[in-house]
This record gives C-alpha cells, structure tokens and sequence, in this order.
C-alpha cells in the first residue's frame, strides 16, 4: 500500500536545480549495501577498488577484500547504506507504487565514492582518495565517545591541508544525556563542518 500520515516537506533546493549533479560525495562508514535500490545499477557491476564512472551511483568501492568478503560483512541495518541513502541515494524502482522516491536522498543526482569503513580508513588514505577521484564532500555520520585528542588533531589538519575540500561530521545523537557536551572528536575538529538536528522539525 501507498505510504501515509508522514510529514513530507517539499524539496526547495532540489526543485531550483541544486541536485548534487556533478558532485561526488565521498562517505566513510560500515559497508554500503549496493544492492539497494538506491545505489543498485543493473547495467554496471560493481568492482572493488576500481573506477566505475559509468556505474549510476557509485564511482568507487574501497574494501580491503574480495566481493565475497564484503557480501558476508554486510547486515541488514547497515549505518553506511543509511548515510549514503541519506546523502545520496536514488531509487531505481520504476514502478514506485509505494512512493520509495520520496527517501532520495538530499543530493539525488549526485555519485559516492564509499572510501571504507571508518575505523580502518586513515586520514591520508581517505585524501588521496578523494583527490584521485575528484570528491569535494567527506560525509561523515560517526565520532568517538568522548574526547580524542589524536583524532581532532588529524581531521583539522587534514582540513587544513586540504582547503578545496568539505569534511562534514555529525554533531552525535547523545545531546539528550550530555547537553552542548555531547559533541565528541573528531566533530569538535576546527576546519570541519559540524551538522547537527532539530528534536522536532514541526514544533
């Protein structure tokens, strides 16, 4: 059945030609599900560690592993297939008789570059990649509990070194317990973009 009673606010920048077209969002977190109606290409079979620039959604899969071993790692509840919907997933559905549309993410037209799992992924690694694959946008919806130092360190610098590029982190879900004292490292970071939410958009 179609979806009802949810709140659905129209897309002002989607619908004044700010889709992400041209754009490569570069997202460091748990594996992407690409078999996801919002990444899935059936014309363009996904390669690992390989440049796919005619794959709808994905330019590039960083995993230190074979397709088998990334199948097996991948969950149901996947937090990188998430984000990466969130920032820019597409459905594919043709038949969208349960309005899956509506989910795009913020940057519908835009491609990802997934450059691995964020606790293996260093901050070199993660610049070079973006830089050989021309990604202006980090996408980063992880942090530390707590304070780190070496962290916070080596996300500004990167930053620093990199004035061409956006890192975006999110300010973290624990404001409830913490207060303005919930947003850990490396979100704390100087030279990176911050984003937090509202509890409640309507109210």
């Amino acid at each position: 059945e179609k979806l009802s009673n949810f709140f659905f606010l129209d897309r002002y920048l989607n619908k004044n030609g700010i889709t992400g077209k041209n754009q490569i969002i570069s997202i460091l977190d748990s594996p992407l599900d690409f078999y996801h109606s919002m990444f899935y290409d059936s014309t363009v079979q996904v390669k690992l560690n390989t440049y796919m620039p005619n794959h709808r959604k994905i330019v590039y899969y960083n995993f230190p592993g074979n397709l088998n071993d990334l199948m097996n790692s991948i969950t149901e509840n996947e937090h990188g297939t998430h984000v990466a919907g969130t920032a820019a997933g597409k459905s594919i559905c043709s038949n969208d008789d349960k309005d899956t549309s509506y989910f795009n993410g913020n940057a519908p037209d835009a491609k990802i570059l997934f450059a691995g799992n964020f606790s293996t992924v260093t901050t070199n690694e993660l610049q070079q990649l973006m830089n050989n694959y021309n990604s202006k946008i980090s996408s980063n919806s992880w942090s530390t509990i707590g304070p780190y130092n070496l962290r916070n360190y080596q996300y500004g610098h990167l930053a620093e070194l990199n004035p061409n590029l956006t890192f975006i982190f999110a300010a973290g879900n624990d404001y409830m317990t913490n207060g303005n004292f919930s947003i850990y490292d490396p979100s704390s970071s100087k030279n990176i973009l911050t984003v937090g939410s509202l509890d409640n958009f309507y109210t």
